[in-house]
């Protein structure tokens, strides 16, 4: 600390010299400025970037040099005593007004007149018509700092509208024109929903409706929401979509019972509000010991509370050999022969056209089925597999050649397989 009090001593900082550390403030030192003036100033105010650089001279002269100053249609005239750095200014047009400090040395100001210029660009709009508004005159009334005009409708109704909203064609009545009638929406027909009659009552401020949907239920609706498609029943197709949805999950599950048993829940996925890390495995504070149990169809089987963590997971591990393992492999044979059981019919003359037209394989670089690139002869290799077995088609200089290659080995093996699986589809469906 002492080190740095004595850098400061004798250092020139802009217009302020340190002449020695303060005795009755902490962290202050004396200081004279190029004016002649003596002030305290405290070290922090000295060591930052950018430091203090004045008594108080300098913002004096800054203040001075804008007295006198023309700023656009404003002219500065004196200091504001009762606010700090404030001006006043008179405008060209005769009016006086208060302007910042900071406002009048911004390059360039954005205070150019006492609000004159502001008012001489505003188009004068009485007398237009905008859609079946006529203006009157000028309001007295400012919306959020922006002006507004009386006008008159063509219904005869007067309203008071923004300007800016005139000028762009986003109002052009008084809300004559948003009343549309009533008598078109009668017996209409907007999904399950048949229009009866109008309410009396008003949904989210807009004309309601009331509706007779096919189901046999009566609702009652908003205009707006029917036309727009938003509700199309009375709610039966939510009810039924959902009712869809767990008839589906439901014979997803069931798809997967073996011999009774329900192995989706066999191998699915620890719980979240699980401590322990393993699933089965639970610490109980009361006995302090650590509980490991499995279920199975329903039923929980404790396999006992154990001293160490070890030994429950151990149990556990043998009770899911034990339990799980036989349906879970059962269920795994039976998914890998429906899979087979799907490619054997597509089996035409002993050769599963399913692998014929498949997808190009992600790992292939060349975007080409059978065609790849050998590195060690640089050139093009075009290949086809067909009943396990792979035929060369031969090797390219370049890709183009190769892929015409690959295209009549497909219209060579592919084809006549692919063509008796389609007309053997086409007899089945008749």
């Amino acid at each position: 600390m002492i080190f740095l009090e004595s850098k400061l001593i004798g250092k020139k900082i802009h217009r302020l010299t340190v002449i020695k550390k303060n005795e009755s403030r902490k962290d202050c030192f004396d200081c004279i400025c190029d004016c002649g003036n003596t002030v305290t100033v405290h070290g922090s105010s000295l060591r930052k970037k950018p430091p203090i650089k004045s008594c108080g001279c300098l913002a004096a002269e800054r203040e001075s040099k804008l007295i006198g100053k023309k700023h656009y249609r404003l002219t500065v005239i004196k200091k504001n005593e009762s606010k700090e750095d404030y001006f006043d200014c008179i405008c060209d047009c005769g009016n006086t007004v208060t302007i910042n400090g900071s406002s009048l040395r911004k390059k360039p100001s954005p205070t150019k007149s006492c609000g004159c210029l502001r008012a001489e660009r505003i188009r004068d709009l009485t007398g237009k018509k905008f859609g079946k508004l006529t203006v009157l005159k000028k309001s007295d009334v400012k919306k959020r700092g922006r002006n507004m005009w009386d006008c008159i409708c063509d219904c005869g109704n007067k309203a008071t509208v923004l300007g800016a909203n005139l000028e762009k064609g986003v109002t052009k009545s008084c809300g004559c024109l948003s009343k549309v009638p009533h008598e078109h929406m009668l017996g209409k027909k907007f999904g399950r929903l048949t229009v009866v009659r109008m309410s009396n009552i008003k949904k989210y401020g807009y004309t309601a409706w009331e509706c007779i949907c096919e189901c046999g239920n009566e609702t009652i609706v908003s205009g707006t929401i029917l036309r727009q498609g938003d509700t199309l029943s009375c709610g039966c197709l939510r009810t039924e979509a959902c009712q869809r949805g767990i008839v589906k999950a439901r014979t997803k599950l069931d798809s997967t019972r073996v011999d009774g048993v329900l192995t989706a829940a066999l191998d699915k996925k620890m719980l979240k509000n699980n401590k322990s890390g393993v699933k089965g495995v639970c610490f109980a504070n009361k006995a302090q010991k650590w509980l490991a149990a499995i279920g199975i169809n329903n039923k929980q089987i404790r396999l006992g509370a154990f001293d160490n963590f070890e030994d429950a997971v151990e149990a556990r591990k043998k009770a899911e050999e034990k339990y799980f393992k036989p349906f879970l492999d059962k269920r795994k044979a039976e998914e890998s022969q429906t899979a087979r059981a799907k490619l054997d019919s597509t089996c035409v003359d002993g050769v599963r056209t399913a692998a014929l037209d498949k997808k190009v394989p992600k790992n292939n670089k060349s975007g080409i089925k059978g065609v790849c690139f050998l590195n060690s002869t640089q050139k093009w290799l075009a290949t086809i597999g067909i009943n396990n077995k792979q035929i060369r088609l031969g090797a390219f200089n370049n890709i183009e050649d190769a892929a015409e290659a690959r295209k009549k080995a497909e219209e060579k093996y592919f084809k006549p397989f692919l063509d008796k699986r389609e007309t053997e589809k086409s007899q089945t469906h008749e």
